[in-house]
Order: structure tokens, then C-alpha cells, then sequence
């Protein structure tokens, strides 16, 4: 009778710790687009640490406490500042950063992205990522909505860093 009990204890010790692991510190998504190949797919299974930059509430996903900042080539999980939903980008400027459009290209830490037909950054005057705030594109650049359709994100929109992936053998990637 005491091992059913400890069994039932271990049980709910694990699922309770799975729980509080999934709101407070991983979480699991699927790439939903075509804007980071031909790193990450559509259909692509991603593991997000939610807790890379900081404390954050789990269910309206805002900060308590900051304690790093995404750093030049971090994949990152951010809120559409547009729409409520998650895009998966690539962090290319950071806080202070100076950036340039010159000859049709963002250009950012030695770094060119090509620029779409109407970017939001043709209309910035300041040439500084603002403090609390980055930049992000899509690995496939001509596809990709980012930073120079909309802008700078703030920092209460990084909902995370993209630890790994998983491709399962029995989803098909579209290209």
C-alpha cells in the first residue's frame, strides 16, 4: 500500500513540475511560415525558453524582472506588434545599435537585408534601435515580415529564445 501511495506522489510531483516548467520557463511551438528557411520550416516543432531574458507573467507574457537582452543572431519569439500573434525572427540589431539604409539594404553590425517595397524603417529618422527595443528579420528575406515592415520591438514583446528544434519524421515540411 505505501509503494501505490509514493507512486501516486512521485506522479503528481512530475506532472506538477511539468506544468509549472511549461508556464514559468519552456514552451512548444510550430513554425507557422516560410520567414526563417531555410534555417527553421513550416510545420517545424521549436522549443522556446521563455525565461532567456528575463521573468515573465505566463499568461499575459509581461516582464517582472529583466536580466539579459537577445543578442546579435539569437533566434527569437516575438509578438506581432501589429496582431496578436507569435512570429519566430532573427535578432540583428540591439539597443544602441546604429543602423544605415543605403542603395535599398538595412544595414545593421556589418550586416545587409535586402529592404521590401515599403518599409517601415524608410520613415524612422532616428538611426539608433531605442532603448528597450530590437531589431528582428526573417532568415528568408524576400519573404519575410519584420522589422522593416514594422519596426522596432519592444521589449514586453520577446516572449522568448528558440532553444532547439524537432522535425518529426511523420510531418511533411512544406517548402
Amino acid at each position: 500500500m505505501k509503494q501505490v501511495h509514493h507512486g501516486r506522489i512521485i506522479i503528481i510531483s512530475i506532472f506538477i513540475l511539468t506544468i509549472l516548467a511549461k508556464m514559468f520557463f519552456i514552451d512548444i511551438s510550430k513554425i507557422k511560415g516560410h520567414s526563417m528557411e531555410p534555417n527553421l520550416h513550416k510545420n517545424q516543432v521549436i522549443f522556446i525558453n521563455s525565461m532567456a531574458y528575463g521573468l515573465q507573467w505566463p499568461i499575459i507574457k509581461e516582464y517582472i524582472v529583466h536580466w539579459a537582452q537577445p543578442r546579435p543572431g539569437d533566434v527569437v519569439v516575438v509578438r506581432d506588434p501589429r496582431e496578436n500573434k507569435e512570429l519566430v525572427k532573427r535578432c540583428v540589431g540591439v539597443a544602441g545599435d546604429l543602423w544605415t539604409i543605403e542603395e535599398g539594404y538595412l544595414k545593421v553590425r556589418g550586416c545587409s537585408y535586402p529592404l521590401i517595397q515599403y518599409s517601415y524603417l524608410l520613415l524612422e529618422e532616428r538611426r539608433r534601435v531605442p532603448v528597450n527595443h530590437i531589431l528582428v528579420v526573417g532568415d528568408n528575406y524576400e519573404d519575410s515580415i519584420d522589422s522593416r515592415t514594422f519596426g522596432y520591438i519592444e521589449w514586453n514583446d520577446i516572449l522568448g529564445r528558440v532553444m532547439g528544434s524537432y522535425i518529426d519524421p511523420c510531418t511533411r515540411l512544406t517548402h
